[in-house]
């Protein structure tokens, strides 16, 4: 496992070196990326097409490490009152 430069995604960091190696990208200097891998990966099933079977087991781990980026990318305080548009 490697150690993840943002200190909230280390407990994720065995689902984000598994994806990393699958996808052929390097999830792991930027984790919070994973929040968007996801959201390809919903909107492929819900179209009705296929992903790869091993991505298919790992959604319910990717789906907390993308929960946990999620909160991260918008529900940081800082941000909050950016975001109110």
């Amino acid at each position: 496992m490697s150690k993840s430069r943002v200190p909230e995604m280390q407990k994720h960091s065995s689902v984000i070196d598994r994806l990393s190696s699958i996808l052929k990208i390097d999830l792991r200097s930027r984790p919070v990326q994973i929040y968007f891998a996801y959201d390809v990966f919903v909107s492929q099933i819900s179209m009705g097409l296929p992903v790869k079977p091993s991505i298919q087991e790992m959604m319910p781990e990717i789906k907390m490490a993308a929960d946990t980026a999620f909160d991260l990318l918008f529900g940081n305080q800082t941000m909050l009152p950016l975001q109110a548009g």
